[in-house]
């Protein structure tokens, strides 16, 4: 069988934690194959792994959300709902939820533009 793990912002990059966990798995159980979807915060970790991988492992997918940002495009014209969402995190609610009621339907629904 093959099976794919995503894995954000933990193995193969950072020791410890959820990374030790997902290299047990994967060693535990080396009748199987393993492709990595690796979610990194920064290009410079590629390949910069801090577990030897095992054979089961067929296959490591890296993507890197700085390369999202270092785009020719700005993170408002990627994604319109930017903005809201900016303000809906970072700028406290005075007394509700409402600065995401229009982020989260959008990004729910997987498409630009939509969800308003």
């Amino acid at each position: 069988m093959r099976i794919c793990l995503l894995a954000e912002g933990c193995y193969p990059y950072v020791a410890g934690g959820v990374s030790s966990w997902i290299q047990m798995l994967i060693q535990g159980m080396p009748e199987h194959e393993f492709v990595i979807f690796a979610i990194g915060a920064e290009q410079k970790q590629k390949g910069q792994y801090k577990y030897e991988i095992p054979s089961n492992v067929v296959k490591i997918e890296e993507h890197f959300l700085d390369e999202y940002f270092q785009a020719n495009h700005t993170r408002e014209k990627k994604c319109p709902h930017y903005k809201k969402t900016e303000a809906g995190i970072c700028e406290p609610a005075s007394g509700g939820t409402d600065r995401m009621d229009g982020a989260v339907p959008a990004f729910r629904s997987g498409q630009p533009g939509e969800g308003q």
